[in-house]
Parts: C-alpha cells; sequence; structure tokens
C-alpha cells in the first residue's frame, strides 16, 4: 500500500507540474512573443481568455520581451471588443517604428482594426506568424 501511495502522489505531483508549467513555458523562456500572441489573437474572440491573458502577462513580464512586443502584448491584454483609446498611440508608435519588424508592424495593425475577432485576412496573416 505504502508504495502504491508514493507513486500515487509522485504522478500526481509530475503531471501537476507538467500542465502548470505548460502556460509559461514558452513565454518564461523568451521564446517568439509574436508566436504566442499570434495564437491567442487567432482564436480570439472579444476579449482573451483567462489562459490567454496569463501567456500575456508573462509575455509583459518577461525580461527579454522587446519594448514593441509589451506594447503589443499590454493592448492584447486591454482588449474588450477592440483596443482602447489609451492603447491606440503605443500600437501605431508600433506601426511608425523603424525598429519594428514586419510582424510587430502586421500585429499593431490587426490589433487597430480589431472589432469583436480577427478578420479572414487577419487570421491568414496571424497564421503566417505562428
Amino acid at each position: 500500500m505504502f508504495v502504491y501511495q508514493r507513486i500515487t502522489i509522485l504522478v500526481t505531483l509530475s503531471l501537476s507540474l507538467l500542465f502548470g508549467a505548460a502556460n509559461f513555458s514558452v513565454a518564461a523562456e523568451g521564446a517568439n512573443a509574436i508566436k504566442e500572441m499570434a495564437v491567442i489573437m487567432h482564436r480570439l474572440k472579444h476579449y482573451p481568455s483567462p489562459q490567454g491573458k496569463e501567456t500575456l502577462r508573462a509575455i509583459v513580464n518577461n525580461k527579454s520581451t522587446s519594448k514593441n512586443e509589451r506594447t503589443l502584448a499590454k493592448s492584447m491584454l486591454n482588449l474588450e471588443h477592440q483596443v482602447i483609446s489609451s492603447d491606440i498611440a503605443g500600437l501605431k508608435s508600433v506601426v511608425a517604428s523603424k525598429d519594428a519588424s514586419a510582424d510587430e508592424k502586421a500585429f499593431a495593425n490587426i490589433l487597430l482594426s480589431f472589432s469583436h475577432r480577427p478578420s479572414s485576412d487577419d487570421k491568414q496573416r496571424l497564421k503566417s506568424m505562428m
């Protein structure tokens, strides 16, 4: 009986760690934030899911996240059916930035035109970022 309990505890802990860490693993390791945001945006309807918001917060708090990526992630966190007015200037600065990548600029434009969900054209652009 004692061996069975130990195995059960080990399996439970292993699965908890595996699934608990999965939500933050990509963002926490400094992986491609644009890819993570594209996945969230591709599925998004009206606003990010609780899991999406956790990933976005991890991107915002990651030291390796660029200024442009942080601006995009913060705008997505605030998203409710459309971008809030206080995020528009930041998104426009990403679009105008010489330092922004093509994906960052495209993502900022997707957010600026967002209304309830990404358009079919935006979904195609997002797929190319994933």
